[in-house]
């Protein structure tokens, strides 16, 4: 399979089915080349041929890049190799094969166009960052650049996928200090996650959805509201027009991922905000930013905010 150029194909592409993450292809990308600059030492790989060496990278996480040469196969982990060098034609003979995430299970016409990124999580929970950039140097020859970032989601949130950008989901909550116990307004569900290192944010995606809701629903038994009177902010505020919303992060593709009822968002004056609840299934409607508790319905409690907080570098 020809992908064009100096590149040979992408293998071993299959759908990777890692819940946090939205739906992209783990793959290897194989191309004529060779490591650069390196930064620790390869493992290297014995009694085995190249296609056993590229899947055994495939499958282990911490591996970044295998390389082909005439003494055998070289097996590079998480910030071992700092560059990889692509020559123009004629090169016909190291191989390199890399890891990365690909939008679909196709290989792309030219991979080397647009950055790209390999995540995963240990037992620990850290979170280890391969960003993987492209330049083209005076002989025309691709360098591969390998970028490195190891992080750690705050205590209390989990780590998503936003396309090619890690993010850290939160559900904060309202102290009985409140008005209301336990229930304030959409100006202070934002200072809450500004108050936790964040931004108000909203789902991206049905996993992200999901969270939100298990999330939601098991933290507020500390409040003395049922689970059918919890409300919990979201992004989404039309601040000059009637349901045209105003967002405060602009990683979840607007309100692209909400599920709205049926007759919802239905306010006709702007001033309102976006908010999730759950019964009988999780959906989203608008209200009043002002509101924080309602006494209908045997009572409506905006009970705290979704936050995207910000990962820490460890």
């Amino acid at each position: 399979m020809s992908c064009g150029g100096k590149v040979l194909l992408v293998i071993l592409s299959m759908y990777t089915s890692i819940s946090s993450c939205d739906n992209l292809y783990k793959s290897m990308t194989l191309v004529w080349g060779y490591p650069q600059i390196i930064n620790g030492k390869a493992e290297k790989i014995v009694s085995s041929s190249w296609d056993e060496c590229v899947l055994k990278c495939y499958q282990e996480d911490s591996c970044t890049l295998v390389h082909k040469s005439s003494s055998g196969c070289d097996l590079y982990r998480f910030k071992t190799v700092v560059s990889a060098r692509n020559p123009s034609h004629p090169y016909r003979e190291d191989l390199i094969a890399f890891k990365t995430l690909l939008p679909t299970n196709t290989c792309p016409i030219n991979p080397f166009i647009n950055s790209s990124i390999y995540t995963y999580q240990d037992a620990s929970l850290i979170t280890y960052n391969t960003t993987i950039t492209y330049s083209v140097d005076s002989n025309n020859d691709t360098i591969i650049n390998f970028n490195y970032t190891t992080l750690k989601c705050p205590t209390g949130s989990k780590l998503f996928i936003r396309g090619i950008i890690p993010v850290c989901l939160s559900v904060q909550y309202f102290t009985n200090e409140s008005t209301y116990k336990y229930c304030a307004n959409l100006t202070r569900a934002s200072a809450l996650c500004k108050k936790s290192g964040g931004t108000l944010t909203g789902p991206a995606n049905g996993a992200e959805l999901q969270y939100f809701t298990n999330v939601s629903l098991t933290a507020t038994k500390i409040a003395p509201y049922p689970d059918t009177s919890i409300r919990i902010w979201i992004d989404g505020d039309s601040v000059y027009v009637a349901r045209q919303w105003i967002m405060e992060d602009p990683t979840h593709n607007g309100d692209a991922a909400y599920p709205y009822g049926s007759d919802a968002p239905n306010s006709i004056w702007p001033g309102s905000g976006l908010y999730l609840y759950f019964f009988p299934t999780s959906l989203v409607d608008d209200y009043l930013t002002t509101s924080d508790f309602l006494t209908m319905n045997g009572g409506l409690c905006w009970r705290g905010a979704a936050c995207r907080l910000d990962m820490k570098i460890v």
